[in-house]
């Protein structure tokens, strides 16, 4: 699965990720791109340093938790549709 698949899925929604972490364990996370469940982002000052963009991870919403985590794509085991 390339980061183009991903975000096509992930804009559209909440999917569960399942995928291998560095350390060798396996996480499955409900996460989502999705603009109409992202949270507010309010731009200060000190925010308007553009994030450097890693081609190897993919950056998410994680929904139980309400916070943005990164994984590396090439770990990604499936993703399903909640509600699959």
């Amino acid at each position: 699965m390339d980061r183009h698949e991903l975000t096509s899925k992930l804009v559209n929604g909440i999917h569960n990720i399942t995928f291998t972490k560095v350390d060798g364990t396996e996480r499955t996370m409900p996460a989502t791109l999705d603009p109409a469940i992202l949270p507010v982002v309010e731009i200060t000052e000190e925010k308007k340093v553009p994030r450097k963009i890693n081609p190897d991870t993919m950056r998410v919403y994680v929904t139980d938790i309400n916070e943005w985590r990164s994984f590396r794509i090439e770990n990604v085991i499936k993703i399903t549709s909640i509600g699959d």
